[in-house]
């Protein structure tokens, strides 16, 4: 993304950060250099008051205000749909998000890892891409590093486009958080229900053998001891 203040000063991203970056001519060619480096829009946004930059001609003080808004709203929506979840912070067993077709987030016993998708050999492969001990960092993480992608420019793009774009991320993230969680709450349901399964109820199909039920272990009846008077 990249958001021109005025004809010598932008803000722009890379994957992991806001840049705010100074025009020059060297040999004829024009030059964006890098000279202030934030983890977040609204921090990018003071970093220009620091800096003294106060003319703007590309984008005006309220537009870029209207977006840190709208990307500290996408945060707290997305950490509240984290909360729902309901996953632990450190990974009890192996556990993976889909959050769509080529981006999951899974998880060992001591991490949880965002995985991209590729091909290979016309198999389905998953990479590590970024490492977070908590499920909450590796969604943020990956939230931001997502906004930072957008491949627009401000002007021409407009902030109600910027907007839009977020808003239909937004929109897919929260849907996927979601169906994990009812996903996992389906799981521990059937675990419970497993686990208080009274004497009599029928057994479930997956745990007959060849259609009958499992043979017991011993088949010696079981002695009691009758106390003497």
């Amino acid at each position: 993304m990249k958001i021109l203040i005025n004809a010598d000063t932008r803000l722009a991203t890379d994957p992991h950060q806001w840049l705010i970056q100074n025009r020059r001519v060297a040999n004829g060619k024009e030059r964006w250099d890098s000279v202030v480096f934030y983890k977040t829009l609204s921090d990018a946004a003071l970093g220009l008051a620091r800096l003294k930059v106060y003319d703007y001609e590309g984008v005006l003080p309220h537009e870029l205000e209207t977006l840190c808004r709208r990307l500290d709203t996408l945060a707290a929506n997305v950490s509240r749909a984290v909360a729902r979840t309901g996953l632990h912070r450190r990974p009890k067993s192996k556990t993976s998000v889909p959050l769509n077709e080529q981006i999951r987030i899974a998880s060992d016993h001591s991490q949880w890892i965002v995985e991209r998708s590729r091909s290979v050999r016309g198999n389905r492969k998953w990479d590590g891409h970024t490492f977070h001990q908590t499920f909450a960092h590796a969604v943020m993480g990956l939230v931001r590093e997502q906004v930072r992608e957008l491949d627009v420019a401000l002007p021409p793009c407009s902030i109600e486009a910027i907007c839009q774009h977020i808003d239909r991320f937004e929109s897919g993230i929260l849907a996927a958080l979601d169906q994990s969680k009812l996903a996992r709450h389906s799981d521990e349901g059937e675990k419970t229900r497993a686990q208080f399964r009274l004497p009599g109820d029928p057994i479930p199909a997956d745990r007959l053998v060849n259609g009958s039920p499992p043979k017991p272990s011993d088949d010696l009846r079981p002695t009691y001891l009758v106390a003497s008077n």
